[in-house]
Order: structure tokens, then C-alpha cells, then sequence
């Protein structure tokens, strides 16, 4: 089965870039980071193994949330130009 092919234009609005600094690698560089620390702090017993995932989750959650907040329309108008 063929598909057909999308139109390179799009119809929406352009994202907001209020967190200039949050690029695909600083993000990428914070997941790394945090996953490094957090056997670093089962180790010095500051969590335990059990809560370890869901400090993990927990930070992936709020990284990727708050990166899909800042860089989308508020005003709900998906019509504007690119």
C-alpha cells in the first residue's frame, strides 16, 4: 500500500521559543546527567532501589512537560503562518 506524500507546508502556528536555552542537547545532556546521579545516589544511600525509577520518571516527566508547555501556542489559533 503507497501512501501519498505530505505537503512540506504546514498549517499552524508557529511554537514559541520562551526557553531558548532548552535545546534538543541541553535536554539530552540533563537526561544524562540524571541518570548517572541517581545510581550515584542509591550508592551513598541517599535513595533506594526502590524509588530510584520514579525519581527518574519523575524528571523525564517534568523535563519533557515543561519543554512541550514552553513550546506550545497558548492563544489556541493553530491557523497562523510558519
Amino acid at each position: 500500500m503507497k501512501f501519498p506524500k505530505r505537503s512540506q507546508s504546514h498549517n499552524h502556528a508557529p511554537s514559541p521559543q520562551p526557553l531558548s536555552w532548552l535545546t534538543p542537547n541541553i535536554r539530552r545532556w540533563a537526561y544524562s546527567v540524571i541518570t548517572a546521579v541517581v545510581p550515584l545516589l542509591i550508592v551513598y544511600g541517599v535513595l533506594d532501589q526502590q524509588t530510584a525509577p520514579l525519581w527518574i520518571a519523575l524528571a523525564a516527566s517534568v523535563l519533557g512537560t515543561a519543554t512541550a508547555a514552553a513550546h506550545t501556542p497558548r492563544d489556541g489559533d493553530l491557523s497562523g503562518d510558519v
